[in-house]
């Protein structure tokens, strides 16, 4: 089934649960409620009946079980002195369109559909009275031409002998020509309502609106934006210029008939607003972007030629963009300059990534191996799609934002060294793959830099965080597929990279993984001794993220089994890498709290709720680099040593700890607001200070800062808020378009469509 088509299902199926009715194709239906109960919206009551309780029938809440139940913890007896206010049902709905000039002897035809509900006796139980039903009635639709006269339409024009009828306003407005004619037009439920009882019988269901106008119907053009103070609805103002809608619903949403050629000439009533939204795919390839092939440039100029093309032909695109007049407006102009400024600074900064791959040989390297732990990572997680001989490749965007941050990642001097990344693209674009490419040059420039110094360059790298139990198993065995394809890369050159293993840490609530060794240890006997699934696996993964075996009871292990210092996880495939006859160390992730600050992975994957362990448990400062002894990958701090736990094998003293944190990364940003983003913005005050450190010339750097997000406004005041960074700089940047269909694109584009919005219908 095409997706177009699984879509348009998904979309009928919702219509016929909160509007009716369950069968289109017939639309018969006998209800055994009310249908105001059994419907959520779609329905029209009797102006004199719109209150909630007037459309109840009585013996549908005893059958349901829905009476008044009081409140026990208030004795059950008490009720409320004040009375609420009433939720009124809707007894109308309609639409404004704005129609060309003409005389008042033009017409437009209306059109309205609607159904009712009549109740009758259905079967009876035996023993019983029979029960009452309600059974669906279309009413055939009713088309009338109405005179665009504003008396006549003032005055209403009746629909149905019963009190149904249409009610409206006519004017002439200056918007956006003089002379341009507003017509609000509503249909109205006038029916008198029964004196007791259920109104259902009078209300009208699934009822539609319909106008079409010859002439063609004027667009209006969108002007909620201009002239604002605010920076992203200034953005929008721009961006979406050309935008238009051709009605506006009241009590509804609205729907067009968008015709390939010519004006439009009908819109309709939507009770359930819908628009398509194109996806965005990656522009054409620019320079190289096989990460395989980038990984075996080891020539420097070789490396500049395969990545200048990028800036150069970003820098060209910007300077066609520059050169598009966006009207007369100063604002837009004003905006246009910024925007086109904040782009030009992406395309240097690019740049810059490129000059220092050719002059630094050490973080060439790190690129090098960065790019083959990506394509090393691709390719086990997804085999079947390089079977064909393909290669992993980068995304455009994805290569060019690790090329500008690699500089400031190299030298924590620069001035971009304190700006926040935020990376903005729409979910399943590739954000992930785009931070995890930075992450991978951070862990390991670490750790070669690192070689000549005591710390070995070990300690927690970088720190990635999601939103409360927002992790998912998915994103945890993506990164956990990168450390393992690191692990890998650092046992072939253990002399660059060290003799102590790549890991990546889970540090998570309890409820998700075990805090304690102990509690380890039990989760995994009951596991181990149990075919329940009342005792699942505490390890979060179920398939080794390497070669994707199954992992099952016998791939836990704790060492020692009776006070356990250590949980190993071996993949049961005996050719896997990471197996327990191949590696003993087996698979780079820790999830247990206590073997996560003996060992400080590498890489860390937390959430943000875990930001309160800080104040309360003393080894989380062995996570910011409060180290004072290490013992090969075992790592001891202040609190071992006030409780004497610092072994005497532990030679390798670390009188300046660990480096702190460099790169913290924060997923799903727009997340984090409202009470959450106060309380952790509180905490990151204290993340910031755990993380400084100074050089020798007496400059304090800061961790740099990532962030990801697919829809976030004012996101400046936002990460201002939580981080107190008084610079975003967002990738890609939004640029303005011609918003004409088939305008060049560079990192991004949609199909048929412009840079950053599909074709538009331009206001005449």
């Amino acid at each position: 089934m095409a997706n177009s088509d699984l879509r348009a299902r998904l979309v009928r199926a919702l219509e016929a649960d909160v509007i009716g009715p369950f069968d289109p194709e017939t639309g018969e239906e006998v209800l055994r409620l009310p249908p105001s109960r059994w419907y959520l919206t779609g329905f029209l009551a009797p102006q004199g009946g719109r209150d909630p309780v007037e459309l109840q029938d009585p013996t549908a809440e005893e059958e349901l079980g829905t009476e008044d139940d009081h409140d026990e913890e208030s004795g059950g007896t008490e009720r409320e002195t004040e009375p609420k206010q009433k939720n009124r049902l809707p007894a109308s709905m309609g639409l404004s369109v704005l129609l060309p000039p003409g005389p008042a002897t033009d017409t437009v035809r209306i059109r309205v559909t609607w159904a009712e509900y009549q109740p009758e006796d259905g079967e009876a139980d035996e023993g019983r009275l029979p029960k009452r039903v309600w059974r669906r009635v279309k009413r055939p639709p009713v088309s009338l031409e109405v005179p665009l006269d504003a008396k006549r339409i003032a005055a209403g024009v009746a629909v149905t002998a019963d009190g149904v009828y249409l009610s409206g306003k006519l004017e002439t407005v200056d918007i956006p020509h003089q002379g341009t004619r507003a017509l609000a037009l509503f249909l109205v439920n006038g029916r008198q309502p029964f004196p007791s009882g259920p109104q259902d019988e009078r209300c009208l269901f699934q009822g539609a609106l319909e106008i079409t106008c010859a002439k063609g119907i004027v667009a209006r053009p969108n002007r909620a934006d201009g002239g604002a103070a605010d920076w992203d609805a200034r953005v929008a103002d721009l961006q979406f210029r050309d935008r238009c809608e051709y009605a506006v619903g009241h009590g509804v949403s609205v729907a067009a008939d968008l015709p390939e050629d010519g004006p439009v000439t009908t819109v309709r009533t939507a009770w359930i607003p819908c628009a398509e939204v194109p996806r965005v795919i990656t522009g054409p390839a620019v320079g190289i972007t096989n990460m395989e092939e980038l990984a075996g440039l080891e020539n420097p100029e070789d490396l500049r030629r395969a990545l200048e093309p990028i800036p150069a032909a970003y820098g060209a695109w910007i300077a066609g963009r520059r050169e598009i007049d966006p009207g007369s407006d100063s604002s837009r102009r004003a905006t246009r300059d910024e925007l086109m400024d904040e782009a030009a600074r992406a395309c240097r900064r690019i740049a810059e990534g490129i000059d220092l791959l050719a002059r630094s040989a050490e973080v060439r390297h790190a690129f090098r191996l960065a790019n083959r732990a990506m394509a090393l990572s691709a390719r086990k997680r997804s085999p079947e799609r390089y079977a064909d001989g393909s290669a992993p490749h980068w995304f455009l965007f994805q290569l060019a934002f690790l090329l500008l941050n690699l500089p400031a990642l190299d030298d924590p001097r620069r001035e971009d060294r304190d700006d926040v990344e935020l990376i903005f693209f729409p979910t399943g674009g590739g954000k992930t793959e785009a931070y995890l490419g930075v992450i991978a040059f951070v862990l390991l420039l670490r750790r070669m830099r690192g070689q000549q110094r005591p710390d070995a360059g070990l300690g927690v790298a970088v720190i990635l965080r999601y939103t409360l139990r927002l992790l998912t198993l998915d994103q945890l065995s993506r990164a956990a597929t990168l450390v393992c394809a690191l692990e890998v890369l650092r046992r072939e050159d253990p002399a660059r990279m060290g003799t102590v293993r790549f890991a990546a840490g889970l540090w998570v609530g309890g409820s998700a993984t075990p805090n304690k060794l102990e509690d380890a240890k039990t989760q995994i006997l009951d596991y181990k001794n149990s075919s329940s699934a009342r005792f699942p696996s505490p390890f979060p993964l179920t398939v080794c993220p390497w070669c994707s075996e199954p992992l099952g009871r016998d791939s836990l292990t704790l060492e020692p089994r009776e006070t356990p210092r250590q949980v190993i996880v071996g993949c049961s495939n005996h050719l896997c890498d990471f197996a327990p006859g191949r590696f003993p160390e087996g698979l780079p992730v820790l999830f247990v709290d206590e073997q996560i600050y003996r060992e400080l992975p590498a890489f860390l994957i937390a959430t943000v709720d875990k930001l309160a362990m800080l104040p309360w448990r003393g080894e989380v400062g062995l996570l910011f680099g409060r180290a004072l002894a290490r013992d090969g990958r075992s790592l001891y701090g202040p609190v071992d040593a006030a409780l004497g736990m610092i072994p005497q094998r532990a030679r390798t003293a670390l009188p300046e700890g660990l480096l702190p944190p460099e790169l913290i990364v924060q997923d799903e940003l727009h997340l984090i607001s409202g009470p959450l983003g106060t309380m952790t913005g509180l905490y990151e005050t204290a993340v910031e200070a755990l993380c400084l450190r100074g050089l020798e010339d007496g400059t304090v750097v800061r961790p740099k800062i990532l962030a990801s997000t697919a829809t976030v406004r004012r996101a400046r005041e936002q990460i201002r808020s939580l981080f107190g960074r008084e610079r975003t700089a967002i990738f890609p940047p939004p640029v303005w378009t011609t918003a004409r269909p088939g305008s060049p694109a560079w990192i991004t584009t949609r199909p048929a469509g412009s840079t950053w919005e599909s074709p538009p219908r331009a206001a005449p």
